[in-house]
């Protein structure tokens, strides 16, 4: 994967019966996009812009984020954060679901 037009991120969704994560989308914002992963419904056909892979083991999917060289940031309780080449605790981001 060619890291200069692009990002990879590697995840663990929650495990969870009634919801999925079938991918990321990119929001512009003033300091470049936020990264957003979807999460739907099982029963439900919902799409992301980039969607994710299941790898074979322990739930992991991966995502490809192509960029335009813009930074890309994620939503952490403490504001927003820039995604660098580094590990992540995914499991403190505010769902989009309840932010207010």
């Amino acid at each position: 994967y060619d890291r200069n037009n692009g990002i990879e991120i590697t995840f663990q969704p929650l495990p969870e019966s009634v919801w999925h994560c079938p991918g990321a989308n990119l929001i512009p914002n003033s300091g470049g996009y936020e990264l957003q992963f979807v999460r739907a419904r099982s029963t439900s056909k919902s799409e992301a812009t980039f969607p994710a892979e299941t790898l074979q083991t322990g739930g992991w999917k991966r995502v490809y984020i192509q960029s335009d060289g813009k930074p890309v940031f994620i939503q952490f309780p403490s504001g927003l954060e820039l995604l660098e080449e580094k590990q992540l605790d995914f499991r403190s981001i505010i769902p989009e679901s309840k932010k207010q």
